[in-house]
């Protein structure tokens, strides 16, 4: 959610939407320059499976919804900006999160 950078690492997202073509995957993010990654992404976008859905950025009260209407909160992103509001937002919202990076000393 919020911009698609580096440290968030949405490759690996979309690398389990090709793994996992039984569930469906939702990314929400806008990309913000022409940098050699946003590229990179981009061409990954163009070659998802048809389990995955890109909506881009989107305002926080429809973020919101997407995530009540959820089963899962996949977190991907290395601990370089610490503890995300992402946790938060599915916390809020009974939803449980998935983080291959994070364990908040066994909280997750």
């Amino acid at each position: 959610m919020n911009n698609l950078k580096r440290w968030k690492q949405p490759e690996i997202f979309i690398e389990l939407a090709h793994r996992l073509p039984q569930f469906k995957f939702v990314m929400i993010g806008g990309m913000q320059s022409a940098r050699m990654y946003d590229y990179t992404i981009r061409a990954a976008l163009q070659q998802t499976p048809a389990n995955f859905q890109y909506l881009g950025s989107m305002p926080i009260n429809q973020v919101n919804a997407l995530i009540s209407q959820s089963d899962l909160l996949l977190y991907t992103s290395l601990p370089v900006e610490g503890f995300g509001n992402s946790f938060l937002q599915a916390w809020l919202r009974g939803v449980p999160t998935l983080s291959p990076f994070f364990d908040l000393d066994g909280i997750l």
